[in-house]
């Protein structure tokens, strides 16, 4: 969530955001200054006497994440993804000119980006670090990058490749591309380490999905 420091506007669009700081017309201080601000913790609320007392608290990791059930963020490793079916996938594929790439980037803004308010994903060292921090084993993990990026493209890339090749088998999309997509996507569904520079391709597709689902 982006917040303007001089009104109060708030959006979760970083986009927006830069419009509104850009805007013609400054906006007014209309926002009371809260005593706590930058004392918080924002991972469980805690207020602390100072900054310094609180950049010792989330360095050492002394804190648990309060979570809304009602809010929970989707496991990395177990998606929600009852919402993703094969006409969803059939349409992906054909309104992006049967590309793997964007196929597999607009089904993990589908999985993700359609319940906002269930971030899995967090980049406290900004998105230009090696490190993520996911929802798994029900807490807030920092992990490598890469890492996350391939569990990602695996688990989208399988159930992506189980409806492609139902399409193809069932001649609802007609082609033989079809079937060489539902291949290679099959192949970077898979673990083997043999396959990984094929894999290395589609990690920017897939770190931009995840980009537009934490905005």
């Amino acid at each position: 969530m982006y917040r303007c420091g001089r009104c109060g506007y708030e959006t979760s669009r970083k986009y927006n955001f830069e419009l509104h700081q850009k805007r013609k017309t400054p906006c007014s201080i209309t926002r009371k200054i809260n005593i706590t601000e930058g004392r918080i913790c924002n991972n469980c609320s805690q207020v602390f006497p100072n900054r310094q007392a609180k950049y010792r608290h989330v360095k050492n990791n002394n804190c648990t994440p309060k979570i809304d059930n009602k809010s929970k963020p989707f496991s990395v490793e177990a998606p929600y993804v009852d919402h993703i079916d094969r006409d969803l996938i059939k349409d992906l594929y054909l309104s992006n000119d049967r590309s793997v790439k964007k196929l597999i980037n607009e089904t993990i803004r589908k999985i993700y980006g359609d319940f906002r308010s269930n971030n899995s994903f967090r980049f406290p060292m900004g998105v230009k670090s090696n490190a993520i921090e996911v929802f798994s084993d029900e807490r807030y993990q920092l992990l490598p990058l890469q890492d996350v990026l391939q569990t990602v493209l695996q688990q989208t890339s399988a159930l992506c490749e189980i409806y492609l090749r139902s399409h193809y088998q069932n001649k609802t999309i007609i082609g033989i591309t079809c079937l060489l997509h539902a291949n290679t996507l099959k192949e970077l569904s898979s673990k083997d380490e043999l396959s990984h520079k094929n894999k290395v391709k589609y990690y920017p597709f897939v770190k931009a999905a995840i980009l537009e689902c934490c905005f």
